[in-house]
């Protein structure tokens, strides 16, 4: 698996119920092995150029499903690379398009492109590292989850090593540098050691508590590699979730 395709199944992300007010003593050496780790992770790009297709699928705590169809697109540039996450216009959804684009220096740019499903301008909106904290076609994927932005917090912290999911990993904690009253300040994620995916993580707000959980749900094996079919955040303040549900193909 390989860290950067985050939504082309090949990154797993789970779920805790554990509160911050749990969080152990820190050992000294671990910022300095938590920024190293995570800066590891950051720099990874994704070694071939890759395209899914997926069904962004959304609940409200009550109420029926939503599906909308999303294709997702990763390519390399000679500046870096761009990955692009593109919903299909639906009678009650507009078009969209989130641009990410990984500098060779490790910046990251957000732009966001919307484009009504009936009469109305297109918006463009070139997003700061602030305001990544908002949903992606109303979904409970953000924007900041998409581009895996609480790797380029300053406070990086490498907790522990323990087994999850039956995977031998590091758990980094990552901690923004201010408080965000609508979005979350803490993530917690569990790396696995031998291939660099996440397996677990979840995410608190600036209060101590739980705002999202992460879950990975199905895996099939594509060729000689295992791929996530499907992953879904829920979150624990609203009831809703989200689901990605990925139409794997052998490349």
């Amino acid at each position: 698996m390989n860290f950067p395709t985050l939504v082309c199944g090949a990154v797993l992300m789970g779920s805790g119920t554990a509160s911050l007010a749990q969080t152990p003593a820190i050992h000294p050496q671990a910022e300095v092995d938590g920024q190293a780790l995570a800066a590891e992770l950051w720099a990874q790009a994704p070694a071939q150029d890759l395209t899914n297709r997926a069904v962004l699928r959304v609940r409200m705590s009550r109420g029926p499903w939503r599906d909308q169809p999303v294709l997702i697109r990763i390519f390399t540039t000679p500046e870096g690379w761009t990955s692009i996450y593109e919903t299909v216009a639906t009678t009650n959804q507009p078009h969209r398009q989130l641009i990410l684009k990984r500098g060779s220096a490790g910046e990251q740019e957000y732009h966001l492109v919307t484009t009504p499903a009936g009469p109305g301008a297109v918006v463009r909106e070139t997003l700061t590292d602030a305001e990544t904290m908002v949903p992606f076609a109303d979904s409970d994927f953000w924007v900041a989850d998409l581009g895996l932005e609480f790797l380029r917090w300053p406070t990086q912290r490498l907790l522990r090593s323990e087994l999850r999911r039956s995977r031998s990993c590091e758990v980094l904690e990552s901690v923004a540098a201010a408080p965000e009253a609508n979005g979350y300040v803490r993530v917690r994620s569990w790396i696995d050691k031998n291939t660099g995916g996440i397996v677990y993580a979840e995410a608190f707000d600036a209060h101590g508590k739980l705002l999202k959980e992460f879950l990975p749900k199905t895996v099939k094996k594509i060729q000689d590699r295992w791929e996530l079919k499907e992953m879904e955040i829920i979150n624990r303040q609203t009831g809703s979730r989200s689901r990605l549900v990925f139409e794997l193909e052998p490349q």
